[in-house]
């Protein structure tokens, strides 16, 4: 099995040598949620493993091996993994049993499958480790498999054209580029090849501070959150989430700032609940009026005239002042019919 790395973008399953088309996957995308899913991954590999511990019963067969592997797959592919992910965990449970076809038993076949699922743990933990230290090529855990590479040019709309020795090339309007093929063979190779390419091509990784999940950020490098659903809330993304989140925590560690928020969304409220327009003016300018106060009363804090608890009573207190005058005019009101 080959990944073939292009200019910034994957070519899955092809030769490239003879390759001459548009390239439209982005190198990253599908491995990141390959490796954001490895948590799933183990638990569908336990799943079906768990069928055929201490069964003596034997396999006898090709096509109850590729029937097993399919089922495994199904549930795989499910996961929205990368499909060179779910074909080379096929490809390995295939080489590791079919040389014993007809006399392995489904017991045999459970302990491939659990030192399956101990090399994608492994790689898991190692790689953890590696995103952590990105910066630190030295770091990098395992041999990269042999690669070929293969002198190819490019043009401005991504068109590929491997050089042969009976193909002349208008350098005006291609420009050199170079394809990497990685022979993947094992899943620390799988997991090894696109590091390598992260680490070579600088190309960095981040950890959503919401959903810890891996992704690569698209403005800044020390973006917090990732662009997936939030799981709190899958209508908004993990950003718009932790914006808010970020301000309420803020919000509800300062005492002054939570008082003036409450007070304020009162005043809005009552704007906004008003029957009339000349009770409407009348809130509008009682809220001008304390936000006014509050600013003077803001300066006092700051130069240390009243401390952080009067100036939150105070704010406190203006709500609750306009609480009562509203009940004492709503009172005169029914009295009056």
């Amino acid at each position: 099995m080959e990944i073939n790395f292009i200019n910034g973008f994957e070519i899955i399953g092809a030769d490239t040598r003879n390759y001459n088309g548009k390239l439209e996957t982005p190198i990253g995308t599908s491995f990141l949620n390959t490796l954001n899913c490895i948590e799933d991954i183990i638990s569908i590999l336990e799943k079906h493993s768990n069928k055929y511990k201490g069964n003596d019963k034997k396999i006898k067969n090709e096509y109850t091996l590729l029937e097993i592997i399919s089922d495994i797959n199904k549930d795989l592919i499910r996961l929205n993994l990368d499909a060179v992910f779910v074909n080379l965990i096929a490809d390995i449970i295939y080489d590791s049993n079919i040389k014993y076809i007809e006399t392995i038993t489904y017991d045999l076949f459970f302990y491939s499958l659990t030192n399956l699922l101990n090399d994608i743990a492994h790689s898991k933990i190692i790689l953890d480790i590696h995103f952590k230290y990105m910066k630190r090529k030295e770091l990098l855990w395992i041999e990269i498999p042999s690669c070929i590479i293969y002198e190819s040019y490019i043009d401005k709309l991504n068109n590929v054209i491997q050089k042969k020795e009976n193909v002349i090339i208008d350098k005006k309007a291609y420009h050199k580029t170079y394809n990497t093929v990685y022979k993947i063979e094992k899943i620390q190779h799988y997991f090894s090849a696109y590091f390598k390419y992260f680490l070579d091509n600088k190309i960095q990784i981040n950890v959503c501070n919401n959903c810890g999940k891996y992704f690569i950020p698209s403005n800044r490098k020390d973006e917090k959150y990732c662009n997936n659903p939030s799981p709190q809330n899958p209508k908004k993304t993990c950003k718009e989430y932790g914006v808010k989140k970020i301000y309420r925590d803020k919000l509800n560690s300062d005492l002054i700032r939570k008082s003036h928020y409450n007070t304020s969304q009162y005043f809005r409220m009552k704007i906004n609940r008003c029957k009339n327009e000349v009770e409407k003016e009348k809130i509008i300018k009682e809220f001008e009026r304390y936000k006014a106060n509050y600013e003077k009363n803001k300066n006092k804090f700051n130069k240390k005239k009243i401390t952080e608890d009067e100036f939150s009573n105070w704010i406190v207190k203006q709500k609750e002042i306009n609480k009562e005058e509203g009940d004492k005019s709503e009172h005169k009101r029914k009295r009056k019919k």
